[in-house]
């Protein structure tokens, strides 16, 4: 994967370049932000994607923002990057399978964060009966083109990567709530949000229009 962002970026990085300098907009989501976003809408099927500058930044601002109080079960097998999210968010967390959760009681969860990788035919109707039972369900996928079990999870936060060690690197939070949207995207920065929300934090989470250019040609590769 980062041998395609890498000739990717060799190849588009000056076409990339000279549209960022057309555009006069040389900082942090500008009007090729605002494009990948769009775009990124259409191709994955879903209301509302937030683009963060890092995929960690990305998982904790999901995990953050939609976050109710009570303990959160991680599945056991996630990225690196899950992990790293989930130990500095603050939250109460419990490693754990499928079979422990199918044989726990579900009242003290009020959210499951799996790695799409851990997913099988099996264990992904276990999870959409955890979405009935109203516990959030926040999927993390590896890139913009492993999204094949989005559309089993119509009411689940996605989290999409865009690789690391790459000049592009960055997360994509979806979702279908636009209300969890906004509160992501107040998180991510009040600016470039729609409707001002109060949270407890925010940071300065956007992403550049050198990611956002670089994103909209990996895009072109996958449709």
């Amino acid at each position: 994967m980062s041998n395609q962002y890498n000739r990717l970026l060799s190849k588009n990085c000056k076409k990339v370049l000279m549209q960022i300098y057309k555009n006069r907009y040389f900082t942090n989501h500008g009007p090729l932000t605002q494009q990948f976003e769009g775009e990124l809408e259409t191709f994955l099927n879903v209301s509302n994607a937030v683009t963060i500058m890092s995929n960690a930044l990305a998982i904790l601002i999901a995990i953050s923002g939609s976050y109710s109080g009570k303990k959160v079960a991680v599945l056991s097998g996630c990225e690196k990057d899950v992990l790293d999210a989930v130990n500095i968010s603050n939250v109460d967390f419990v490693n754990t399978t499928i079979d422990s959760l199918a044989i726990e009681s579900l009242s003290s969860i009020s959210m499951l964060v799996v790695s799409s990788n851990t997913l099988t035919k099996d264990n992904s109707v276990f999870l959409k009966g955890l979405e009935e039972k109203g516990i959030t369900v926040i999927i993390c996928y590896l890139s913009i083109s492993d999204f094949h079990y989005h559309e089993n999870f119509e009411n689940a936060i996605s989290v999409y990567s865009l690789g690391s060690g790459t000049l592009v690197q960055g997360g994509i939070i979806t979702t279908n709530d636009d209300n969890l949207a906004e509160i992501f995207r107040n998180i991510r920065s009040s600016y470039g949000a729609r409707q001002a929300i109060k949270v407890k934090a925010t940071c300065n989470g956007r992403f550049s229009e050198i990611q956002a250019g670089i994103g909209l040609n990996i895009l072109k590769k996958c449709i």
